[in-house]
C-alpha cells in the first residue's frame, strides 16, 4: 500500500506532488526564520545599534532592518537556502533541486541517529535527548517528501522526453 501511495500514476498528479512538497519546503524555513527573529529582535534591543535615542522612527526601522538582515545571512543561512531551492523546485519541477532535499534529509536522519546515540552512552538531559529524536523524526518527514518530490521530477521529465513540445509551426492553424 505504502508502495502504491509513493506512485506518481499522472502528470497531473506529478504537477501537485511538487506544488505541495514546494509548499512544505517554503513554509519550514519561513516559519524558523520567523522564529529566529525573536531572539535576534532581542539582541538588537540590548546592542549599541539602538543606542542613540535622538533617532527618528524611520532611521530606527532601517537600522532594526539592517540588523536583522545581516543576522539572518550570517546566521541562518541554511534556511535562506532551502527556501531558494523550494522556489527553484516548484518554478522548474528540477530534478536536481528535489535530489539536493534528498540529500539534506539524509544527512539530518544521520546527524539526528548520531544524536540519539551519543546521548544514550553519555546519559544527558532529556530535553537534549527529546530534541534528538525530534530532529530525526523531522528529517524523515523531510525525506519522505523529498523522494516523493523527486519522483514527481523524474516522471515528469521522463513524459517530456516521450512527448516534446511541438513546434509552433507545426500547430494547426498557425501561418
Amino acid at each position: 500500500m505504502l508502495y502504491s501511495r509513493f506512485l506518481i500514476v499522472s502528470r497531473e498528479s506529478a504537477l501537485r506532488t511538487i506544488r505541495r512538497a514546494s509548499g512544505f519546503f517554503i513554509w519550514i524555513p519561513l516559519i524558523i526564520l520567523g522564529l529566529s527573529s525573536f531572539d535576534f529582535f532581542d539582541s538588537w534591543m540590548h546592542s549599541n545599534a539602538r543606542a542613540e535615542t535622538s533617532a527618528s522612527s524611520l532611521e530606527t526601522v532601517a537600522g532594526l532592518i539592517a540588523y536583522m538582515l545581516g543576522k539572518f545571512v550570517s546566521n541562518d543561512w541554511v534556511y535562506i537556502l532551502v527556501l531558494v531551492n523550494a522556489i527553484f523546485l516548484r518554478r522548474y519541477r528540477s530534478r536536481v533541486s528535489a535530489m539536493l532535499f534528498v540529500l539534506v534529509s539524509l544527512y539530518g536522519v544521520g546527524l539526528g541517529l548520531y544524536m540519539i546515540w551519543t546521548m544514550l552512552l553519555e546519559h544527558v538531559s532529556q530535553h537534549l535527548f527529546q530534541l534528538a529524536i525530534s530532529v530525526t523524526v523531522i528529517s524523515i518527514l523531510c525525506l519522505l517528501i523529498g523522494a516523493r518530490a523527486l519522483a514527481a521530477a523524474v516522471k515528469l521529465q521522463r513524459e517530456f522526453m516521450e512527448h516534446p513540445a511541438t513546434p509552433a509551426s507545426s500547430v494547426v492553424g498557425s501561418p
